[in-house]
């Protein structure tokens, strides 16, 4: 499968989740699958307290794609009967979602990266954080501030739905943050944790190994 970024003369009304904007723009559904317990790090309570039947709520997300030559804007959709934006205490945990891309050819989804084939990912959670995260390999995960890359996340929640724009500059350093300049094809993989279902960490939905990502001219 390859999903493809449309090139358009502007991004203006893209930040919106709800604009009118996307109507405009091609709907991919991409299906999620539980995260494999026994290929990811956890610990002993996680997999003593945890089944792997219980993982992965979020069975599939709409995607849309979008760059002006200058940003990317990447908008998800899925159903969730239940909004969770808040941790109140330990038992809590919010949504979140993520989108990860190869910075170098031969990355890897399931582990996270390596030394030499590094991920860079983009995370949104419902509290309001955002991070641009690293991954050098499983246990290796640098979260760092969205300033870094210019990364923003816009996100609303109605009648049981949430919508999350992802939107960032194309351009990249190539080693630290994914470089997206158009014409390009590359690898994307999504992701979605469902907080009211304890999912946090490795803990997910997730689309697998990457798919082909293509950018317009």
């Amino acid at each position: 499968m390859t999903v493809k970024v449309k090139r358009v003369k502007s991004l203006d009304d893209a930040f919106d989740p709800n604009s009118d904007f996307w109507n405009t723009i091609v709907v991919y559904e991409i299906e999620l699958s539980p995260v494999p317990l026994k290929a990811v790090e956890t610990s002993k309570y996680v997999r003593d307290a945890i089944r792997q039947e219980d993982i992965g709520k979020i069975d599939s997300v709409s995607v849309q794609l979008a760059h002006d030559g200058e940003r990317i804007a990447i908008r998800m959709e899925w159903e969730d009967p239940s909004k969770d934006d808040k941790i109140e205490s330990y038992t809590d945990f919010v949504d979140a979602a993520a989108v990860m891309f190869p910075i170098k050819e031969g990355a890897s989804v399931m582990t996270m990266g390596s030394e030499e084939a590094p991920v860079n990912v983009w995370y949104w959670r419902a509290d309001g954080h955002i991070f641009d995260i690293i991954s050098r390999g499983i246990g290796t995960t640098k979260r760092r501030e969205p300033e870094i890359s210019g990364l923003k996340c816009f996100s609303d929640y109605f009648d049981g739905k949430w919508k999350v724009v992802f939107s960032r500059p194309l351009k990249g350093d190539g080693r630290e943050t994914v470089d997206l300049t158009p014409p390009k094809t590359t690898g994307i993989a999504f992701a979605v944790w469902e907080g009211s279902n304890r999912e946090r960490g490795p803990l997910k939905a997730y689309s697998g190994e990457f798919i082909g990502l293509t950018l317009e001219g």
